[in-house]
């Protein structure tokens, strides 16, 4: 049976910019006080949360033998083009066996289109960290 892979995407671009109100220093619990569910900035963070899952789900599909680097990581960057094609994927640092897997895993993936301009400047430049369950 094939196993997981977790790919976490470092989203601080996407919530920056989806959620552009200045720091405070306000308590933690009134960190979104200002956050309206409803607004452009929500619509944003929703589709960047949607299209990561898409992502990940595109990219698991093409890595073979995941349990064999069960407890390595590998952090890939991997650049899109507006349609979604990848346009590089290097290492960056992990396990080179892994990111091997990862960089191949990424090339045969077809990524879709980002929905929207904002999940696009997020995505367009990523760090990838593999990581098997």
């Amino acid at each position: 049976m094939k196993g997981r892979i977790i790919t976490v995407v470092c989203l601080c671009i996407a919530l920056a910019s989806a959620c552009s109100t200045a720091p405070s220093d306000e308590p933690v619990d009134d960190l979104f006080a200002g956050f309206n569910p409803g607004s452009k900035a929500a619509s944003s963070h929703s589709n960047a949360v949607e299209y990561l899952s898409v992502i990940t789900q595109v990219i698991q599909s093409h890595m073979s033998e995941p349990e064999r680097f069960s407890g390595k990581t590998c952090d890939l960057k991997i650049n899109l083009d507006r349609e979604g094609k990848v346009t590089s994927v290097i290492a960056v640092d992990g396990d080179p066996p892994l990111c091997g897997a990862g960089i191949k895993a990424v090339k045969a993936a077809d990524i879709p289109a980002p929905p929207d301009e904002q999940t696009y400047q997020a995505f367009k430049v990523s760090i990838i960290e593999f990581k098997p369950l």
